[in-house]
């Protein structure tokens, strides 16, 4: 019975929290009409305070990025953004293209901004709404180290012969009818192919450079969402855990991950 009256609780208090109405005007958030924070941009991020001016919450951006590659136009960058907190040693790795209204949201649905004030409490629970959006720091740094050891490979000059030039800031998408395709402003360029098939339990993508040589192959496991992508030049492997159905975007993201890496 008092399980049951705990869950009635939780239940009813997210989704209070999730009715209710936030705008921001003149960086200025009001919640159910009422004005509670202030939204200010720096120079390398951004913060909300109380209507007092004491900091809340501050987003920090920060900036990666690769060599230079022979098939890519310029240097790649990535983008990453942290969340950190008045009073607190705790962060929260965050997507970096979100507007001033996506981030208030997100503070005041999750519960860290409650009441005009910070809500320690409710950390946890914004990394788990904002964690299939973001993409960490370490994975860049990661991608960047893979990168070097490639190049030092013998036989990587010869790999990447077959690669499509392209725009490191395109960006990355997989259509229905199997290809890989990177776009900017001017112009989308097919760079490789992808096919589906079924395999017990699970299933494989055959990821292709677009003259047909293989690049990977990327297997869901249905039962247990883990996901392992292994790349036919190294014979490596990456394993990782993916929530729920392995949809196109899925399969964007872990051809994002060979891209990045230097197999794509």
């Amino acid at each position: 019975m008092l399980k049951n009256t705990c869950f009635i609780i939780v239940l009813l208090f997210s989704t209070q929290i999730m009715a209710q109405k936030i705008r921001v005007k003149k960086d200025i958030v009001h919640v159910d009409d009422v004005a509670l924070y202030r939204f200010v941009r720096l120079d390398t991020g951004s913060v909300f305070t109380d209507m007092q001016g004491d900091t809340l919450v501050r987003f920090n951006w920060g900036r990666v990025s690769f060599e230079k590659t022979d098939y890519e136009f310029g240097v790649k960058y990535f983008t990453y953004g942290t969340v950190s907190f008045k009073g607190s040693d705790e962060t929260v790795d965050y997507k970096t293209n979100m507007a001033k209204h996506g981030m208030a949201e997100d503070l005041v649905k999750s519960g860290v901004l409650k009441s005009g004030s910070l809500d320690p409490e409710a950390i946890s629970r914004l990394r788990d709404m904002v964690y299939s959006r973001v993409r960490l720091k370490s994975d860049y740094e990661k991608a960047i180290a893979n990168r070097a050891v490639l190049n030092q490979n013998p036989g990587y000059a010869g790999y990447i012969k077959g690669f499509v030039r392209r725009d490191p800031d395109g960006t990355m998408s997989a259509t229905a009818n199997g290809a890989i395709v990177v776009s900017t402003l001017q112009k989308a360029e097919v760079i490789g192919h992808w096919q589906r098939r079924p395999v017990g339990r699970s299933v494989e993508y055959t990821v292709y450079t677009k003259n047909k040589a293989v690049v990977a192959s990327i297997n869901h496991e249905t039962t247990t969402g883990i996901v392992k992508v292994r790349t036919r030049f190294d014979e490596g492997e990456r394993e990782y855990y993916h929530r729920g159905a392995f949809d196109q975007a899925a399969l964007v993201e872990a051809v994002t991950w060979l891209t990045d890496n230097g197999y794509l």
